[in-house]
């Protein structure tokens, strides 16, 4: 039996949250005034337990620097032409625990999926990730990021869940860190008594810093 959230939400969408598990971000915060755009490009696939076709999705994100060790943000991903768009638009904030080294993000967004003019009922989302960074030159970052997934019904029916997910990822800057190109696994888990895992590779480009 699936759990209530695998049946709230179309197996679409969830590999919509999977694309989510990907970040193509550094460990470091901005500096204050400092802007960042990140572009991505990700498939996301289940494995036996879920869908046997995955899906492409695109990913822009803008984040800043609001002040010392403070990094707001905005991301949108979305999948058109998946047979209806599926999309995830969410807002951030980041904080820089150790530096360099350790940052804290909370994004807060809405899932949803979209038929023609048709907008389906969706589910809030609570991504709080940890980012461990090590920088093995000065130009190349190893990233980790686990996080937990927060899935809150956006009507009355239906229970809020928690899942756990996570990324891995290379950052290649050059060394003013004006750019990065940042490859990234990234892992999603549905638990219940009957899990699906999805996974996504994706391949960012970052500009400012």
């Amino acid at each position: 039996m699936r759990s209530a959230t695998t049946t709230a939400l179309s197996a679409g969408c969830l590999l919509v949250a999977g694309a989510c598990a990907t970040t193509h971000q550094s460990a470091r915060v901005l500096e204050p005034g400092k802007t960042q755009v990140t572009a991505a490009l990700g498939r996301t696939s289940a494995d036996e337990g879920g869908l046997d076709e995955g899906i492409w999705s695109g990913d822009l994100q803008v984040h800043t620097g609001l002040a010392d060790k403070i990094e707001g943000g905005a991301r949108l991903v979305r999948t058109p032409g998946s047979g209806g768009t599926l999309s995830y638009g969410a807002v951030e904030g980041r904080f820089q625990i150790v530096p360099d080294l350790v940052s804290i993000a909370l994004p807060f967004g809405l899932l949803w999926a979209e038929e023609g003019a048709d907008f389906d009922d969706g589910f809030f989302l609570a991504t709080p990730t940890v980012f461990v960074g090590s920088q093995l030159s000065p130009t190349l970052e190893l990233v980790a990021a686990p996080k937990l997934y927060v899935f809150i019904p956006t009507d009355d029916e239906g229970d809020t869940e928690v899942e756990l997910g996570g990324s891995v990822g290379a950052r290649f800057t050059n060394p003013a860190r004006t750019w990065a190109i940042h490859p990234e696994l990234g892992l999603l888990r549905i638990g219940g008594d009957d899990s699906v895992t999805y996974i996504t590779f994706g391949l960012g480009v970052s500009v400012g810093n």
